[in-house]
């Protein structure tokens, strides 16, 4: 799959860069993109290498978009966002995203998913996102919930003692 870059008002979706290790293992460091995601604790230099790999590997084999959120114009980081595409004919796929501590609550996480909610739809053909978030996490439930997703139940745990609700959104009508 090509490397799509997403515009969303004043911010682009693009795949992340070499050149963009050092950002994303210093945005990684903030308490609360620690306690609220899945990234490793501690977050090294190595995970911020890796992240960029995966992403490129991911995207390669169509089995994931992962993309930083950047200011258009002065091409500033802000943030993270997946979307974790499912086999084909399923029709559904899985919304992820963080935002750095400078940048939140100025809608730059409301309009990566307003972006990537287009692009499944519009591009990728999906008619539903998920998107899970740990239970504790008030601020995403806040924002999915704003953005018109729909509590489906608890989720699995994300990971062990870290349990998930899971939001869904139906794109498209058959």
């Amino acid at each position: 799959m090509r490397p799509p870059v997403l515009e969303e008002g004043p911010y682009t979706l693009r795949l992340p860069r070499t050149e963009d290790v050092s950002w994303i293992f210093h945005a990684c460091q903030d308490e609360a993109i620690q306690r609220f995601t899945l990234v490793p604790v501690p977050y090294l230099p190595s995970h911020a290498v890796g992240y960029v790999t995966a992403a490129e590997e991911c995207c390669a084999a169509g089995t994931a978009l992962h993309f930083v959120v950047a200011m258009t114009e002065s091409g500033e980081l802000l943030g993270a966002a997946s979307l974790g595409l499912t086999t084909p004919g399923d029709g559904a796929g899985e919304l992820g995203y963080w935002v750095e501590r400078d940048a939140r609550r100025q809608g730059v996480a409301r309009r990566a998913v307003a972006a990537l909610e287009r692009f499944a739809r519009d591009e990728v053909g999906l008619r539903e996102l998920l998107v899970p978030i740990l239970t504790d996490n008030a601020a995403s439930r806040g924002l999915v919930e704003a953005c018109g997703y729909t509590l489906l139940g608890d989720g699995p745990e994300l990971a062990p003692g870290r349990p998930s609700v899971r939001y869904g959104k139906v794109l498209a009508v058959d």
